[in-house]
């Protein structure tokens, strides 16, 4: 899911009741029209998983994956591999991507 903020926000953010943990990522900053006169303002915007704390690490990597692909959609980029290499490089580097971030999440606990 993306998020969109006018300040950065933390790559870790616990709710306030300690439910879920929202992981952050690819962290970029985008120009909006300004509503309130001309021009443009900078926003920050992230890809963003909202997961279930204490969750184990695969179950971590699959939310973060599932914020990006359906199960469809992932299993048509695995079984499209041969006639559509891009597509699956670019899922491939985004599982590395998943377990890196779980990695980083876990080690902070």
């Amino acid at each position: 899911m993306k998020v969109y903020s006018t300040t950065p926000l933390e790559k870790f953010f616990t709710d306030s009741q300690g439910l879920y943990i929202r992981i952050r990522w690819n962290e970029q900053i985008v120009q909006f029209p300004n509503q309130r006169r001309d021009g443009y303002i900078d926003q920050y915007s992230y890809d963003e998983a909202i997961i279930e704390q204490g969750n184990s690490r695969s179950v971590i990597i699959e939310r973060i994956i599932g914020s990006q692909y359906t199960t469809g959609g992932e299993l048509a980029v695995i079984n499209n591999k041969d006639t559509d290499p891009t597509s699956y490089a670019a899922y491939q580097a985004f599982r590395q991507t998943a377990k890196d971030l779980a990695d980083e999440y876990l080690a902070t606990l």
